[in-house]
């Protein structure tokens, strides 16, 4: 990882299940992370957040609402408050991808927790709704695997709760 070349968008889907397509983005979150040299310091430089129209073939998956959705009324409510149409809100992110890209003069990198998810999800929208998937393709950073690996720990072990507290400077809670 070369902290000088890159600028990283940790990316963050919710989502009315587990396939891309079937399901749909309800809400796109993104944050533009990268080290800045004058500061000697990692910095949070642009933040990107848009509700999504659900697509209209899509469905809300049986499993994912009751034991996430069920569970966290007032995400749902905020994930579903005024959404816009996939086509407008992938445009939107393109522009935000593109300031960064300008401001930081620096490769964008996706990563998520877990990207797998997250980025598959992201991708489908961004080929179905914008002809590309770049800058990203088919690549990105696991953040969860990353932090395991420094650790030594073995994949069942790369929760939150395995890593060291001190990581964690904001005890802010998952909305």
């Amino acid at each position: 990882m070369n902290k000088f070349s890159e600028v990283y968008i940790s990316v963050d889907v919710e989502t009315t299940g587990p396939l891309p397509g079937p399901n749909s983005i309800i809400s796109l979150g993104a944050a533009a992370i990268g080290w800045d040299a004058a500061l000697s310091q990692w910095r949070v430089s642009d933040t990107f957040s848009m509700n999504i129209e659900q697509l209209p073939m899509s469905t809300l998956d049986e499993k994912t609402w009751v034991e996430f959705w069920v569970k966290n009324p007032e995400a749902w409510a905020t994930a579903t408050r005024n959404p816009e149409p996939p086509a407008y809100v992938m445009l939107e992110f393109q522009k935000f991808l593109s300031k960064v890209q300008n401001d930081w003069q620096r490769r964008p990198v996706a990563v998520g927790a877990p990207a797998v998810f997250d980025l598959a999800f992201l991708r489908h929208y961004m080929i179905t709704f914008l002809g590309t998937d770049k800058p990203f393709g088919h690549s990105g950073y696991d953040t969860k695997s990353v932090a395991a690996t420094i650790l030594g720990n073995k994949y069942s072990d790369s929760s939150k709760s395995h890593f060291p507290k001190e990581w964690f400077r904001h005890n802010q809670k998952h909305t």
